[in-house]
């Protein structure tokens, strides 16, 4: 298998991988191999996901707001975020 060596995806990328991979009916090993990933890869963005769902879920989030000294111009662009 000609795997992609060192490219890089995107969060909003491997959100869809993964989120491809969730479908009832996909089959995972299918998912891996369409996106030239190994299956332990997938598991661990998989993994990821759900630990920032259920931090964003939880109510112990810190609201940063772009008026903060040191934000970078990328995050300034949103008012205010958790």
């Amino acid at each position: 298998m000609n795997r992609n060596q060192g490219r890089r995806m995107t969060a909003e990328e491997k959100l869809g991988v993964v989120e491809e991979g969730r479908q009832s009916g996909a089959a995972r090993s299918e998912v891996c191999r369409r996106h030239q990933i190994h299956h332990t890869q997938f598991y661990r963005w998989e993994r990821l996901a759900r630990q920032g769902a259920l931090e964003a879920l939880s109510g112990n989030r810190i609201l940063v707001c772009s008026t903060f000294p040191g934000v970078s111009q990328f995050k300034a662009k949103a008012r205010c975020w958790y």
